[in-house]
């Protein structure tokens, strides 16, 4: 059960990744994908040892802080001839971990093993890789501008982050 938890958790890395992938180079698809693992796995921790229910409330608004930069990006490339700055990019990984400080442990738990944390941890990079990569490919085969394709992937994350 804990690899089927943990993918589900993972699903938004690997949205955003298909998302960003047109936006970063092949050096930083690597550095990218270990943020999302990182951060996934310090917020999967953090929910289950620090975060008290009542912080939910701030969980609601993550979506709404993804979709805003979704926006943005598609904006950027209907009216902008300039690129995205990096730190935007590099800042999804936290936003999106957000979810995993509320969803608790395997099953619902309040407890988590090391084996739970590596899983969450390593299924979340493998699959924001995946996406990275595809993204790329994607942006390459229809020829549509990155930060359009990147910003209706963010969108559809915001969407995922919603669902979870």
């Amino acid at each position: 059960m804990t690899n089927i938890w943990a993918l589900l958790l993972s699903t938004d890395s690997l949205i955003a990744g298909v998302a960003l992938g047109p936006l970063v180079s092949a050096r930083d698809r690597w550095l990218l994908a270990a943020l999302f693992g990182l951060f996934d796995g310090l917020g999967t921790l953090l929910g289950v040892t620090a975060v008290p229910p009542s912080a939910q409330v701030a969980a609601d608004l993550i979506p709404l802080a993804i979709a805003a930069y979704g926006i943005y990006l598609i904006g950027v490339s209907m009216w902008a001839r300039g690129k995205v700055g990096k730190p935007l990019i590099y800042l999804t990984p936290v936003l999106l971990a957000v979810d995993n400080l509320f969803s608790g442990g395997p099953d619902g738990q309040a407890a988590l093993t090391v084996s739970d944390l590596v899983a969450a941890t390593v299924i979340s990079a493998a699959l924001a890789l995946a996406g990275l990569w595809f993204g790329s490919f994607l942006a390459s085969a229809t020829g549509l501008r990155p930060e359009r394709l990147a910003g209706a992937g963010l969108l559809v994350a915001a969407a995922a982050v919603l669902i979870t």
